[in-house]
């Protein structure tokens, strides 16, 4: 993909550092401080671009791939202040609001963190995500990671369980929509499991992606109406 190089990091160092942590390798550190965090530690881990070390105080921004105008609205507003406020954005590189969460970030000047499902040299067959991953990239205002080999396509398991990965990297979870069936809850699911606090935004109860969302905050999520609250908390993080 555009020929570029990519990192491989072990679950027992990184190719690139002899396995051994070096002081400034935050690339490293976040690979570590992710599978500290995860019951099902990630074997290896693909990075294109470079962790810098604001990205270890990441938001992951979540929701439903049939986005509504209002859940792309709230992703817009909340995002674009959080990013633009230093936080870096971590979400799945899927259509919906997984892309309005990386070109929010991207609009304001923001680091964003794309999470694939599949293998990097597939990202040319999804329309909706090359553009996007590219212009991480192109402006090194982030990074583009993945689980699977370079040359592996996405398969059934491979969405869900990215979702660990999206909670591993963040400190907080934002869910913006989420039917009653959404993979959003895996996500919300890990990150409750990691002892990380998920934040959701409201929404309609005549509409279907507030089904999910709204039985998070009956079950002790905090219910969220404006990004300075996240912001305020991850400045204490």
């Amino acid at each position: 993909m555009w020929n570029l190089k990519y990192r491989k990091l072990t679950n027992e160092g990184s190719k690139n550092t002899n396995n051994k942590y070096k002081q400034g390798d935050f690339t490293y550190k976040a690979f570590c401080e992710m599978n500290k965090a995860l019951n099902s530690p990630a074997k290896h881990l693909y990075v294109l671009g470079e962790f810098i070390e604001s990205d270890l105080n990441a938001l992951a921004v979540v929701g439903s791939r049939q986005a509504s105008e209002y859940g792309k609205k709230v992703c817009e507003m909340f995002v674009s202040e959080i990013a633009a406020s230093g936080i870096t954005i971590v979400s799945g590189a899927m259509y919906g609001i997984d892309m309005c969460a990386h070109k929010s970030a991207l609009s304001v000047g923001g680091r964003t963190i794309a999470v694939l499902a599949y293998g990097f040299n597939y990202v040319n067959r999804f329309n909706y995500a090359k553009h996007v991953v590219k212009e991480i990239l192109d402006t090194k205002k982030g990074v583009v990671v993945s689980e699977l080999k370079v040359g592996e396509p996405a398969k059934s398991w491979s969405f869900p369980r990215r979702n660990r990965i999206i909670a591993g990297l963040s400190k907080a979870v934002l869910v913006i929509e989420a039917g009653s069936h959404s993979g959003s809850l895996i996500t919300t699911d890990h990150a409750l499991n990691q002892g990380k606090e998920v934040f959701v935004v409201p929404g309609s109860i005549f509409h279907p992606n507030s089904k999910g969302k709204h039985k998070l905050i009956k079950e002790g999520a905090t219910l969220i109406d404006s990004p300075k609250e996240i912001i305020r908390y991850l400045n204490k993080a």
